[in-house]
């Protein structure tokens, strides 16, 4: 039952900022739920794929979806996650767990880290930078099942000159496509409780609903602090649970 509650604030953070589900889905499945941390990555995408499926839809109803760009985002970051999750196979639970907490630090620094002035650069440049950045968050969802949303959403607005809505909107898609394709990859590899992933997942849609909601009514900078906070206590509950008696 604890397991369904906290699946809600996966969903919440999804809703509010269009990222974030991964991160704390990951943690709840492996000490929540008692999965393995091979078996909480692949639960993990297939949950955080299906809420952004329908968070997706919710975004394109809103007009917040630009199609052309997250279909070229979602394409090249597919091949990474493939590849992340043969990397993954050959890590033990250990390095897997180790890496998902540096990304966690990663993204609490990026979301407290603020905005500066878009820097100039050319097409070329952009278009490299794209591909680049599409591939890293594919490796990073195969491997740690980190959907990517912190990186998607700022690579979407800087690249493509979405507003940060349609940005949220638009990263939704990539990471729906993205989780699903690395849920699929991992299912050779992992047993995946199908019925648990059902009734986590409807518990995160819940809390996507709920986010939508309160995501029009608290500013984007007070979301970012207040996701950042909490991913900072998860992050050092991890980090204690995985290395403490090492």
């Amino acid at each position: 039952m604890l397991s369904y509650v906290l699946a809600v604030l996966v969903g919440i953070s999804l809703g509010m900022l269009g990222s974030g589900g991964s991160i704390l889905a990951v943690p709840i499945l492996k000490y929540a739920a008692g999965l393995s941390a091979k078996e909480a990555v692949a639960t993990s995408l297939a949950t955080v794929g299906s809420v952004a499926f329908v968070g997706s839809l919710i975004a394109w109803r809103e007009g917040r979806v630009a199609w052309k760009a997250g279909a070229l985002f979602a394409v090249v970051a597919t091949a990474g996650t493939v590849l992340g999750v043969k990397i993954a196979t050959a890590l033990s639970d250990k390095v897997q767990m180790g890496i998902f907490v540096a990304v966690m630090v990663y993204a609490v620094v990026r979301m407290l880290k603020q905005d500066d002035a878009e820097e100039s650069a050319t097409e070329q440049e952009s278009r490299v930078s794209a591909v680049l950045k599409a591939l890293a968050v594919g490796v990073l969802t195969g491997v740690v099942g980190v959907g990517g949303g912190f990186l998607i959403v700022p690579a979407l607005v800087t690249l493509f000159r979405l507003s940060m809505k349609t940005a949220t909107g638009t990263s939704l898609v990539v990471i729906c496509v993205n989780s699903l394709i690395g849920a699929i990859a991992y299912s050779g590899t992992v047993s995946l409780d199908w019925t648990f992933t059902a009734y986590f997942s409807g518990a995160a849609i819940i809390g996507l609903v709920a986010g939508n909601l309160w995501a029009q009514k608290i500013s984007e900078d007070r979301l970012k602090k207040i996701f950042a906070g909490l991913v900072a206590v998860v992050c050092l509950y991890t980090a204690a649970q995985e290395f403490y008696f090492l």
